[in-house]
Formats: structure tokens, C-alpha cells, sequence
């Protein structure tokens, strides 16, 4: 038996441990099925993780049965290969008509290779093929040389014994075979007795072994195939659960990085930059809104402490204003800024405004008390600055919250209760006609987009503006989830019929390279439209070769695997055998 032994490591191991590392560093084994396998090897997780470094820096060696070592560069791209030597036999005994008795003993001798490393098939599932198919080659042969119908005469209960068995089954040797390499199976000896009475002698006829080593070589040929292939499904199951593990660690690892650089922002531009960043993945479908909302609530928190040192710095050179100019020119570039107009920067700009209410209000107090202006030129040039501070607004971030804060700084004023009423209602106006308009264009938008990006940009953009899009806030953002949902389905229908007429249209061969291309297209569909896709391809199928290439695409599909789609799964399994192609 091989061992490898690990630099490093006192013990020896057996040398599938090797194969099970080897092919997880090459990515054809998951994560969880890793630490199966080596858990059946003795090995914690840990020890497993060590080994496969190990591995991977070709620091061990492989110790034959003999004690020589082989270096990791002679077993590059080889895995383990156990060698089975098996012995089937047959008797068949018939004795109903006198004259016409039969008695037959079959032997076959031969070998067969299997990978260690793969789990499925076990050797005990191959001993039972070599058993089963062996005797329907059997019965093939005696029906086709000696015209007689083995099946119908067990059926019938016409034969006195009839027994089909391996009586020997053991691993004769192991070796390492590059993965390239088919793996081999071979009959080394058969032997066919017949004597046509109970008390005669079992003579050995050789013409019955030479027409009967044929079906048989074929046989195991067949079997050799199935091993493989097998092992081949095992593989392919794995290499997609590697794709999903690491489709999944991209998208945890980019969650990861944006709330690293969210821990990290320090500066207006890293909030910009991240913010931006936000939402684009946001709108491309590279993070989920429950994600989105997750790291926008971060990034929240972070750019309030950036956010408030600005609010703080504005403030006071607001309060350095030595004149009413002056401060119409701080407020007029605070305004223009991006800061300002950022939806994350709202909570602050409620600060910024009161600074600049309670600085304007001193630079009118001082200009009245210097007798510059009379009490009614001052409240003139409130009522100005609340007309100009609304038209500001609609030229900026038409923002329906700014606009109600100046609704209350109005109600708070020194104005009369009428000047109050005619300016509240003239802000109230533009209220209105900002929802309306904002509601206008989202619906319209729902009604003529047909790109998913868009509609998701245009969710993405109601959800940061709730204000504006009050009176039908609930109804839009319904409206396009409807629509995206709707639009995905009408794109799964598409790429599915594409799939099924491409395969209708063509020949058996490049039917099969078809399934074989788009196999992964068809597993990412959702379930209910790779029950429809299955179901076409499978009754479009004329021949074997083509039903059996669905069938290993099909067997991936959580469809087959799941027990909670198990009447979709009873379906498509009854449509495939009743095929029979």
C-alpha cells in the first residue's frame, strides 16, 4: 500500500491523502467535500488545510510498497489507480426435455482500474456492474448463437439453476497513471463448460469461449466507460460547487471591501468616491438591495463625523460674514457644492441653514439699530431672501425636505401672518409640482424601460429621494420590482427557447456539443424554467448518446438533487425512460 509522508510530519499517511489535496488545489474539489474526504482519512480540518499547503509546495513524498520514495514532479498530474482482479461465473441448468438438457458453466477472468481518490463509484458498486452486465451479455449471446431466451425461460420458471456471481473480487496492485490517461479494464481468460446431461463429463469448447470473449470484452468496455464517467459526474459536480464557493467569495470579499474602505474614508472625496461606487453595484445587480441597505447605513455614520466637522467649519465662516453681500456669496458657493447637494449631507444642512438664519437676522439687527435700513426694508429683504432661498432650492437639489425646512424657518419669521401665508403657499406649490413631476417621469420611465440596469438606477435613485416621490413612493417602487421581475422572466424564456431551437435544429453530434456548452446557461435559469427546458430537450431527444448528456447536465440541477423538487424530478425520470431511444 502507498504512503506519503509530509515534510514536517512525523506520521505517514495513506497516499490518497496526496490525490485529495492535489485535486482541491487545483480547484476540482469543494471545500466541504475536502474536508469529508480527509475527515474518512482521520484528518480535522486543520490538519487537512496544512497538508493541502504542503501539497501545493511539493513539500512530501510518495512511498511505494516497497519502501522507495517518489518525488512530487513524478507523480505531477497522476493520481492513485488501484488495479481490481475479478472472477465471474455463471452455471445455467435446464433439464425440462430429456434429450435436449443443458448445463453451462461460465468463467470470466480480468482486470479493472479505478481512481482511489474519487468516491463514487465505490469498488463494491463495481463488482455488482461487473455482475449484472456481465450476465446480459450472457444473455445476448445466447440468444443471438443459440436462439435461446435466458430471461423468458426465468421468467417462466423453466430453468433447474440459474446463478450469476463474482466469486472473486480483490485489489492486486496500485500505481500512479496520469489523469490524461483512460483508465483500462481487460478479460484475461474465459472458460465455457457444457455437458448435455447430469451424469457426463464437462468438456471445455473452445469455438463457445472465442464467440463468447467478444460480448463480454465489449461488456467491460462499457463498464470502463461508466467508471469514468461516473468519477468524470463526481468531478463536474465538484468544479461547479468550486465555481459557486467562489462566486460567493467574491461576492462576500467585495462586500468586505467596501466596508473596509467605508472604516477607512476620511475625506469628502473617499465618502464621494464610495458612494458612487455604492451605487453602481447597486444598479448592476452586484449586491442585493438588503446589502445595499446594510452598507449605506455605514456609510451614513462614517460620512456624518466627516460631515459635521464640515457643517462646523461652514458655520463659522458664516458667522465671519461682515456683510449681507458677503453672506449671500458663502451661502451661494456652500450651495453649489457637492457636499451640499448629496443626500447623505442632509441632516446637516438644517445646521447650516440656522447659522446662517441667526447671522442674517444679526446683520439686520445691526443695520436697523445703525438706522442703515428701517425695520420695513429689513423685512423686505427677509421676505427676498425666503423667495431667493426657494428659487436656490428648485435650481439645486429640489429637494422636497429643504423645501419644508424653509416652510418652517418662514412660520418662525418676523413677517406678517400674510406675507407668511403667500410665501408658504408659493414654497407649497413647488412641492406639489415636484412630486408631480417626479412621479410623471418614474412612471413613464416604468411604462417604456426595458433595461434592467435603468430601472434599477431609477429604484435606486426613489429610494434616496422618498420626499420627492411621496404620493406614489409605495406604488412606483412596487411598479418596478414588477417590471424587473417581469423582464427577467421574458430573458429566461428567451434564452431558453434559444437553447431548445438551436437543439431542434441540429444534428445528433452537435446536439450533444450543445447540452455540453450551454449546460451551465441552463443550471443558472431559475428551477421552474429548467423544468421547462429538461422537458423539451428530453422529448426532442432521438438516440441514447443525446438523452444520456441531458441526463448528466440534469443531474446537477437542484431539481435532481433536492428532495423538495422531487415530483418534478419523478417527472422527468419517468420521461426519460419512457424514451427508450
Amino acid at each position: 500500500m502507498f504512503k506519503v509522508s509530509f515534510y514536517g510530519m512525523v506520521e505517514e499517511f495513506p497516499a490518497v491523502v496526496r490525490d485529495i489535496a492535489y485535486l482541491r488545489s487545483k480547484g476540482m474539489l469543494s471545500l466541504t467535500t475536502f474536508y469529508k474526504l480527509m475527515r474518512r482519512q482521520g484528518l480535522t480540518r486543520t490538519r487537512a488545510l496544512i497538508i493541502q499547503g504542503k501539497v501545493e509546495r511539493g513539500e512530501y513524498v510518495i512511498i511505494d510498497e516497497e519502501g522507495n520514495e517518489i518525488r512530487p514532479e513524478e507523480v505531477e498530474n497522476k493520481l492513485l489507480t488501484k488495479v481490481f482482479k475479478f472472477v465471474w461465473m455463471l452455471k445455467l441448468k435446464y433439464t425440462r426435455r430429456k434429450h435436449h438438457q443443458i448445463h453451462i458453466e461460465v468463467t470470466v477472468d480480468g482486470i479493472v482500474e479505478k481512481h482511489e481518490v474519487f468516491p463514487e463509484p465505490i469498488p463494491m458498486n463495481v463488482r455488482d456492474k461487473i455482475r449484472d452486465e456481465f450476465e446480459l451479455a450472457f444473455e445476448r449471446y445466447m440468444r443471438e448463437f443459440w436462439s435461446i431466451l435466458v430471461r423468458t425461460l426465468i421468467v417462466k420458471g423453466l430453468l433447474d439453476e440459474y446463478v450469476s456471481d463474482i466469486a472473486e473480487f480483490e485489489e492486486i496492485r496500485e500505481y500512479y497513471k496520469d489523469i490524461n490517461e483512460g483508465l483500462e479494464g481487460e478479460v484475461t481468460d474465459v472458460t465455457f463448460l457444457v455437458k448435455r446431461y447430469e451424469e457426463a463429463e464437462w468438456r471445455r469448447i473452445v469455438q463457445y469461449e472465442r464467440d463468447f470473449e467478444p460480448y463480454v470484452t465489449e461488456t467491460l468496455e462499457e463498464i470502463v466507460d461508466w467508471i469514468t464517467e461516473t468519477e468524470m459526474d463526481f468531478l463536474r459536480r465538484e468544479i461547479e460547487k468550486v465555481r459557486e464557493e467562489t462566486k460567493s467569495r467574491i461576492e462576500r470579499a467585495r462586500i468586505d471591501v467596501f466596508k473596509t474602505r467605508i472604516e477607512r474614508a476620511e475625506k469628502v472625496v473617499d465618502i464621494k468616491t464610495i458612494e458612487k461606487d455604492l451605487g453602481e453595484a447597486f444598479i448592476t445587480g452586484k449586491i442585493t438591495e438588503e446589502e445595499y441597505k446594510e452598507l449605506l447605513s455605514l456609510l451614513r455614520e462614517r460620512s456624518a463625523r466627516i460631515f459635521s466637522q464640515i457643517a462646523i467649519r461652514w458655520c463659522e465662516r458664516i458667522k465671519r460674514a461682515e456683510t449681507e453681500g458677503k453672506l449671500n456669496e458663502i451661502m451661494k458657493r456652500i450651495i453649489n457644492t457637492w457636499t451640499w447637494k448629496n443626500f447623505l449631507f442632509e441632516p446637516f444642512r438644517e445646521k447650516v441653514i440656522e447659522c446662517e438664519r441667526e447671522r442674517r437676522n444679526e446683520l439686520l439687527k445691526e443695520a436697523v439699530e445703525r438706522k442703515e435700513i428701517t425695520r420695513e426694508r429689513a423685512l423686505k429683504r427677509v421676505e427676498s431672501y425666503f423667495r431667493r432661498r426657494k428659487e436656490e432650492i428648485m435650481r439645486t437639489t429640489r429637494s422636497v425636505r429643504d423645501l419644508r425646512r424653509l416652510i418652517t424657518r418662514v412660520r418662525r419669521s418676523a413677517l406678517s401672518e400674510e406675507k407668511k401665508e403667500e410665501l408658504i403657499k408659493l414654497i407649497e406649490d413647488n412641492i406639489e409640482k415636484i412630486q408631480k413631476e417626479s412621479c410623471e417621469r418614474a412612471w413613464k420611465t416604468v411604462e417604456t424601460e426595458t433595461d434592467i440596469t435603468k430601472l434599477r438606477n431609477l429604484y435606486y435613485t426613489i429610494g434616496n429621494n422618498k420626499q420627492n416621490y411621496e404620493p406614489c413612493y409605495d406604488e412606483i417602487r412596487k411598479a418596478i420590482r414588477s417590471k424587473i421581475q417581469k423582464l427577467r422572466r421574458e430573458s429566461y424564456k428567451r434564452r431558453a427557447d434559444e437553447i431548445i431551437n438551436e437543439f431542434k435544429e441540429s444534428e445528433t453530434f452537435d446536439r450533444i456539443a450543445i447540452v455540453n456548452r450551454e449546460c451551465s446557461n441552463i443550471l443558472m435559469l431559475p428551477l421552474t424554467v429548467q423544468y421547462r427546458v429538461f422537458r423539451e430537450l428530453i422529448n426532442l431527444a432521438e438516440n441514447r448518446n443525446e438523452l444520456a448528456t441531458i441526463f448528466n447536465c440534469l443531474k446537477n440541477s437542484p431539481i435532481w438533487t433536492e428532495p423538495k423538487y422531487s415530483k418534478w424530478k419523478s417527472r422527468l425520470k419517468k420521461m426519460i425512460e419512457e424514451k427508450g431511444v
